[in-house]
């Protein structure tokens, strides 16, 4: 290896190889000299056009593709105190004209370099002007991409990453820039620019693959693993195995370049792309944007020419103008929804729908949009026969394709309607599904609706047809969607192609939705709304997001129609329990005698169905995630299934607890608890100065199993639709308040709180006292009498009930508030009044025993 320390070093004529590396410096001489505090060692060095290549050096490939320098920058560092000691930092370099280039720059204790450093000493070794680092728009050549693996790290170790800060952008947590800006290279008192570009490797992986060392098998390079302990004492494995840590950081650096060289070249060779995406969900829409033609894309999205002097520019119709606002009120979330539980030795299926974003997008028709087609203001009741035949007309002419509407409705379901559809913005716990209210209803929502017999009054409606311009309806992705998996079966399972075509699929949904609702986004010192995409619109978005919420609907009446009950629904599952059918392994949809037929008849289903062959898939719309005999569900989001004793999954809803912990808290309602949170701070908090660094942050997150009440409890242990918005509000302001004591928000506790019941001494205390205040107050002749009829005394009353005779006087002054009706408080009313008139229960109603518990 070549070491610079802090002295001057000719590079003319020195050459150096091996088994593994070759180094060829080149003809050119030059002085380089190592940044104070920093001994440089180049641990690769070659002019590709001179020798032999490396044996890993097809991995990472060498075409710049433009960009007169692209390295890659990795840091190691141990936590010191409140901040981190950096240890090195280490670069893998490629330049235009061929020259590779990796290097470590081992720094002292308490030293930091600034990027301008790095790049000047990766210039002077290779040999680099600084004017060639200039980017020129007009041929798209020269300057300077930088790449990271989870950058934060590696812009947190830099000295000057304040300054740098300046013309980056937060985006999924990790700092890049969206294109060149002009960075300053203030070396020696010599202030020069250059053109940088900033990318990160995280953002451009698949979900669930965002680890480096997923990275590394995708291009065929693993990373090195280290002796247990030693990436907490990096500096004493740089000294004690100086060739280990060497290798350690130079194979991260190399994965980091080969992932993103790869991931360019499928920008540009595969896609046709113009540019290289910042993320995946770009990807997706440049993919869109390539295979569209012009004229296509201004169809699919209602755009129009527009002369702006001399420019002609792409504008938003007007027809499209006016009907987006009511499309981009309804859309809204899944729909996310649970009831506590428990079943055992019976059959469980976790059923969850296939690829239903993607499908409902498949199935979009380009729309027409006309004025004389689009109802507003309309204000009609909507005649259920009417509706769903006009649907139905639009579903046989539209073929496999969605029949676009949306409407404002007020709306009211049968009481004994177990499922409403019509969801309704409870803010901050997302959407609820009362029986009554007034909400938003995209068109499977609304046949629905109409289905279960909900009474409807439209507020607005609008109805948007599919274009048949140029004869029969075209779809508006299906045919993009359709090539992505296409494309994907063609490639090797868990490969780059395989997993990148797959998140393109997935994210393509995402795209036309964003910017709908207005976000902020806090990037350094900015804070903005977060910009709509290429390709976000409302219309379709709404849809999207309203017919899959209609098909689980559908998915749950389907199961319950089938003998079954759903404890859980999560936007594109339900879990579904069947008590009279016995659990065996294997056991699927199809072993449910009705299931498959009951959700082959549901109409948004047919939707996801119908999708799926778009897109050149078998039309299955439902599978089977997860099978077991026994499930215990507390919230939403958080259950525990099993199969035959063992933990098949678990859903933790949000929690670092394993499913022993979670039964621990659910067995014991006084049980308060906290997990501990380890993460990374961010990068917005090092630079608002909360940290000094990148470091762990421990965190103190209050146990939460408590039941969320999107569902009402009943006096017999099932759950109910709230009737309206203000039941569910009365519901969580009473479980936020028993919470707020620092008490688990149990359903008996939120039941007590609604009815207005002091809780002082726990429920059990507090239903005692209201059932000793409606005896004093002698409701229904509660109070015990005498032989001749008259009211025994109250100091009687107090030695039978074992209270003192001050109880008795208070009761008599205090007003009864009747308490929840439980089996619990039940019992405790029995206890009572055996105890008052001596172990007979007094001659009352049933009416009059219902009066003494309150209705919720």
């Amino acid at each position: 290896m070549l070491d610079i320390v802090g002295g001057r070093v000719d590079r003319c004529g020195i050459s150096y190889s091996d088994d593994c590396d070759t180094f060829l410096i080149g003809q050119n001489a030059s002085k380089v000299r190592a940044p104070k505090g920093s001994k440089v060692r180049v641990y690769s060095l070659f002019n590709r056009e001179s020798v032999k290549v490396p044996l890993w050096a097809h991995k990472i490939g060498f075409n710049t593709r433009g960009a007169t320098l692209i390295f890659s920058l990795d840091t190691e560092y141990v936590r010191d105190g409140a901040k981190n000691d950096i240890v090195s930092y280490q670069v893998t370099a490629i330049s235009s004209d061929g020259r590779f280039l990796e290097l470590i720059f081992k720094v002292d204790k308490g030293v930091r370099l600034s990027l301008a450093q790095i790049i000047d000493t990766i210039a002077a070794l290779l040999g680099l002007s600084v004017r060639s680092l200039q980017y020129n728009r007009k041929n798209d050549l020269g300057g300077v991409i930088m790449i990271s693996h989870f950058g934060t790290a590696e812009w947190a170790a830099l000295s000057d990453r304040f300054q740098l800060a300046n013309y980056l952008k937060i985006v999924r947590k990790v700092p890049l820039s969206l294109g060149f800006f002009e960075y300053p290279l203030d070396i020696k008192r010599n202030e020069r620019q250059i053109s940088l570009r900033v990318f990160d490797t995280t953002t451009l992986a698949a979900t669930g693959k965002g680890k480096l060392e997923y990275l590394g098998e995708t291009v065929g390079i693993s990373k090195v693993g280290l002796p247990e302990g030693a990436i907490r004492e990096m500096r004493q494995l740089s000294i004690v195995d100086e060739d280990l840590f060497d290798l350690y950081g130079i194979t991260d650096c190399r994965i980091c370049l080969a992932y993103y060289q790869r991931m360019k070249e499928f920008a540009h060779d595969v896609l046709r792309l113009d540019t290289m995406p910042v993320t995946l969900g770009g990807f997706a829409v440049s993919g869109y944007r390539a295979f569209t033609d012009s004229k296509e894309f201004a169809r699919v999205f209602s755009l129009v020419e527009r002369r702006k002097y001399k420019k002609i520019d792409l504008e938003v119709s007007e027809e499209r103008t006016l009907s987006e606002p009511l499309f981009a009120q309804s859309f809204a979330g899944g729909l996310n929804v649970a009831v506590p539980a428990s079943f055992a030795g019976c059959l469980v299926l976790d059923i969850d729908f296939t690829s239903c974003y993607p499908s409902v997008a498949a199935a979009l028709p380009i729309l027409r949009f006309s004025e004389d087609l689009i109802e507003n203001e309309k204000e009609d009741e909507i005649d259920a026969s009417t509706f769903t035949a006009h649907v139905q007309q639009l579903q046989s002419q539209q073929k496999n394709s969605v029949v676009v509407s949306v409407a404002r409705v007020a709306f009211k379901f049968p009481e004994d309607c177990k499922w409403p559809c019509i969801p309704v913005d409870a803010e901050e716990a997302g959407i609820i599904y009362p029986l009554e209210g007034v909400g938003y209803a995209t068109t499977y929502e609304l046949l629905a609706a109409l289905k279960k017999n909900a009474e409807i009054r439209v507020l607005r409606h609008e109805l948007i047809l599919a274009d048949t311009s140029m004869g029969d309806v075209e779809l508006a992705f299906a045919s993009y969607l359709k090539e992505l998996v296409t494309k994907r079966r063609a490639e090797v399972k868990g490969s780059l192609q395989e997993l990148t075509y797959k998140e393109m699929t997935n994210s393509f949904y995402g795209k036309l939705a964003q910017g709908i609702k207005p976000r902020n986004v806090r990037s350094f010192e900015t804070s903005e709304e977060l910009g709509q995409s290429a390709i976000t619109f409302a219309p379709y978005a709404s849809m999207i997001t309203g017919t899959v919420r209609a098909a689980l609907v559908e998915l749950i009446d389907a199961i319950e129609e089938s003998g079954g009950s759903v404890v859980a629904a999560t936007t594109d599952g339900a879990l579904a329990v069947f008590p009279n059918i016995r659990f065996e392994r294997g056991r699927g949809i199809d072993d449910v005698p009705g299931l498959r037929e009951a959700i082959d008849a549901k109409p948004a289903i047919g939707v996801i169905a119908a999708g799926l062959a778009n897109m050149g898939c078998a039309p299955m719309p439902v599978e089977v995630k997860h099978v077991g005999d026994n499930v215990e569900v507390f919230k939403t989001r958080g259950y525990i299934l099993r199969d035959g004793g063992k933990v098949e999954h678990c859903a933790r809803a949000g929690m670092k607890l394993n499913p022993p912990e979670i039964q621990a808290y659910l067995a014991d309602d006084d049980k308060m608890g906290k997990w501990e949170l380890t993460r990374l701070c961010s990068a917005q908090s090092i630079y608002d100065r909360k940290y000094a660094d990148l470091v762990e942050v421990k965190e103190d997150r209050s146990v939460n199993v408590d039941y969320d009440f999107k569902r009402i409890p009943c006096v017999d242990g099932s759950f109910r639709a709230p009737k309206d918005y203000d039941e569910f509000i009365s519901y969580r302001k009473s479980a936020q308040n028993v919470r707020r004591d620092n008490k688990r928000a149990s359903i008996a506790r939120v039941r007590f709180g609604v009815s207005n019941v002091q809780q002082r001494g726990g429920v059990e205390a507090a239903a005692f006292r209201q059932f000793i205040r409606a005896i004093a107050h002698d409701l229904f002749g509660l109070y015990p009498r005498d032989d001749q009829g008259n009211l025994i005394p109250q100091a009687l009353l107090a030695k039978r009930l074992e209270v003192k005779l001050d109880d008795i006087k208070n009761a008599k002054r205090s007003r009864f508030s009747p308490p929840p009706r439980s089996e619990m408080t039940q019992e405790i009313l029995n206890k009572v009044l055996k105890a008052a008139h001596v172990g007979a229960m007094p001659d009352i109603s049933e009416e009059a025993v219902g009066s003494l518990f309150s209705k919720n």
